[in-house]
């Protein structure tokens, strides 16, 4: 997945969407970079190329379950509510899955980045996320070239609103909906996938679904677009080729010195 030359023209359907000024950088969270705060006109992955050079728009929902090597329980006491949330989650939706993201592809910077929300942050963008090496699956929707920018440009359009307290709260007993004022997770992937005109025929409200609930649709419902559930986490396989390449290099340069 290494960068191309140029970027594809925007078509008829993108053209409208021109450049916004960045965020300020507190919405972006860590590691953050202000190129992903802006709304763009042409897709940043200048379109996967597959084997036989087939060009490919994609978006990865990433999936955290209780058990994973990112963190063990986060600081409650940052949402307010003093309470193990994620923890409740499972126990409440008898399930391990608790959280998840959007990742997308920078082909320029050879990177991944994703939009995320919790309740330190709120909305925010980051760049360089390792993923930890197990706790997720990654699901790929190959999506056009529209629904991408679509879905990225909604997305920095949301950046900096806050962590809905409320919505995860009450998830599992009256479901609070803040109108796009505030945001979790799950009820955030999933508008963001119907910005980009994606799961609008599934008739849940977004602040009605956990994030097993999206897991569950995704895997088993969805047909808005080819999707895969990928065996492997293509952050950490993406970082592992990145350093054997870097070896690699260093090893040919001690060669040549010698």
């Amino acid at each position: 997945m290494g960068a191309q030359e140029s970027r594809p023209a925007a078509d008829a359907e993108t053209a409208e969407l021109g450049l916004l000024p960045a965020a300020e950088t507190s919405a972006l969270g860590p590691h953050n970079e202000p190129h992903y705060a802006a709304q763009l006109a042409n897709c940043l992955c200048d379109g996967i190329r597959a084997r036989y050079g087939v060009e490919r728009h994609c978006v990865w929902l990433a999936f955290l379950e209780y058990d994973n090597g990112e963190f063990y329980e986060p600081a409650s006491c940052d949402s307010g509510t003093l309470l193990p949330l994620n923890k409740l989650a499972c126990v409440f939706g008898r399930t391990q899955v608790i959280h998840v993201q959007i990742v997308l592809w920078d082909a320029e910077r050879e990177q991944f980045y994703t939009f995320n929300v919790n309740s330190q942050f709120g909305v925010y963008v980051q760049s360089r996320k390792a993923f930890a090496r197990y706790g997720w699956r990654f699901y790929e929707l190959q999506v056009s070239r529209a629904q991408e920018l679509a879905l990225h440009n909604w997305c920095v359009a949301q950046l900096g609103k806050p962590f809905s307290k409320w919505g995860i709260l009450l998830l599992y007993f009256v479901p609070y909906d803040e109108h796009g004022h505030a945001w979790f997770c799950s009820e955030f992937c999933l508008a963001a996938l119907r910005a980009a005109g994606l799961a609008r025929s599934w008739s849940r409200r977004g602040c009605d679904v956990p994030p097993h609930e999206l897991e569950e649709y995704i895997d088993q419902c969805f047909t808005d677009c080819p999707v895969i559930k990928l065996g492997a986490n293509i952050v950490q396989c993406h970082l592992a080729q990145q350093e054997e390449r870097r070896l690699a290099v260093h090893g040919a340069a001690r060669t040549r010195a010698f």
